[in-house]
């Protein structure tokens, strides 16, 4: 504990090694959840955050998202506020450490410490809402699941503030044996592109 330390934000680079995120990880061959709870520390987090929010800054210097500045933008995020096998993952510590990291977590740090706005995008309300929301919001970056983006792609004309879209799970996990309830999609495109957690492998 300490006086100075006010937010996640600040615990990050505090706590370093400490347990930070618990999740259940997938088990391909059972295909239940495991039984035990894989850890991510502060640090593990940390690195993740910067990864992804590196990544967001450098499609902006890219021209991608547009806009004079990175700060305040808005960026959505349509997911269930789960860990799951993703495309912004970490580097694997050894073969029994394959850490899946908790994506949503990641994406709202990243906005969080790269002064962006992030808004959470829900359809419980009706299929309309989400687009509301991100028109009113004018987001222009969207992190969502696998099945999601089928219709989010089909907002895309009516959507016109959206210039980027992450999918949270990587294709090896989507196209997987076993692969964990809601990540297949045979509505998805192949060829993607650019993982936002590679791009933002040089810290900005």
């Amino acid at each position: 504990h300490c006086r100075d330390t006010l937010s996640l934000h600040d615990a990050l680079p505090i706590s370093r090694d400490k347990q930070c995120l618990g999740r259940r990880l997938w088990d391909t061959s059972a295909g239940d959840w495991e039984k035990k709870y894989s850890w991510l520390t502060y640090n593990d987090v940390d690195q993740a955050r910067t990864r992804v929010g590196s990544g967001l800054v450098q499609l902006w210097k890219e021209g991608t998202v547009g806009g004079e500045s990175i700060k305040g933008w808005t960026v959505g995020i349509w997911s269930g506020n789960r860990p799951g096998a993703s495309s912004l993952r970490l580097p694997r510590r050894g073969a029994d450490a394959p850490h899946a990291n908790a994506e949503w977590q990641f994406a709202s740090q990243a906005c969080s410490a790269y002064t962006l706005t992030m808004v959470s995008l829900y359809d419980t309300l009706g299929p309309d809402v989400v687009e509301y929301c991100i028109n009113h919001s004018s987001a222009r970056v969207i992190f969502a699941s696998p099945a999601h983006i089928p219709h989010l792609l089909k907002l895309a004309k009516v959507c016109p503030t959206v210039k980027v879209i992450v999918c949270m799970d990587s294709w090896a996990d989507i196209e997987a044996q076993g692969a964990p309830p809601g990540v297949k999609s045979d509505e998805l495109l192949r060829d993607w592109g650019k993982d936002v957690g590679e791009i933002g492998r040089a810290p900005v």
